[in-house]
């Protein structure tokens, strides 16, 4: 008797869910996934998306001078970027850069992350890598400005 009331129960939660499920597809709400995968490798390449309209692309075009304007180094003394993350991999140091609406992934030496960025390479038009130093992840614009960025639970003892 009571393996019968369990299954009984069962069955109904069963057809409560499958019902609600059909409802919401039905309805035209798109399910959304909270906790989407995620892989190290797509650190540093810019978000994928739809083509713009025709009035977007000439909405666009028409901001250019501004937007290049944007990329060139600030008049204050604050930095474009900050760190957001570090990791080691086979003991090399791994950061990630974030700044101008993007993330960057940097290698203090030679490591096999796509896209990463290695010290005097260029992060942007008007940025470049200069190096892991006593800590510190070294930034310098095109201006002769240099920046030094300390994430926490970064060691200063020595160069990298």
């Amino acid at each position: 008797m009571r393996y019968g009331v369990l299954s009984w129960r069962l069955a109904a939660l069963g057809l409560a869910l499958s019902t609600s499920c059909m409802s919401a597809a039905q309805s035209g709400e798109e399910a959304v996934d909270l906790f989407p995968e995620q892989h190290w490798a797509r650190l540093g390449r810019a978000a994928e998306t739809v083509s713009p309209t025709a009035d977007a692309r000439e909405a666009a075009s028409a901001d250019v001078a501004s937007a290049a304007a944007g990329d060139s180094p600030p008049d204050s003394m604050d930095a474009p970027f900050e760190l957001a993350g570090e990791w080691r991999e086979n003991g090399r140091r791994i950061l990630v850069l974030d700044g101008m609406g993007q993330s960057f992934v940097l290698c203090a030496t030679r490591c096999e992350v796509p896209g990463a960025i290695l010290p005097g390479e260029a992060i942007t038009g008007a940025y470049r890598f200069g190096a892991v130093h006593r800590g510190k992840v070294v930034i310098h614009a095109d201006d002769d400005t240099v920046f030094e960025l300390t994430a926490p639970g970064m060691e200063v003892s020595g160069s990298e």
